[in-house]
């Protein structure tokens, strides 16, 4: 738990916002999260501001 919370601190989770911006993604992939599909999956997005997954923290 202490290694996820140090990487969403850092910015390291591989989210696809942060994929997209190593140029691992392909630029036609959607960036959107898979459970809402409104907001890009990027770390604050996925586990602060997704009201989906929110519930599950």
């Amino acid at each position: 738990m202490r290694c996820l919370v140090w990487r969403i601190f850092l910015d390291g989770v591989s989210t696809k916002f942060s994929l997209a911006r190593r140029g691992i993604l392909i630029n036609q992939d959607p960036l959107q999260y898979v459970l809402c599909g409104v907001m890009d999956e990027a770390t604050n997005n996925l586990f602060l501001s997704c009201s989906k997954f929110y519930c599950v923290w």
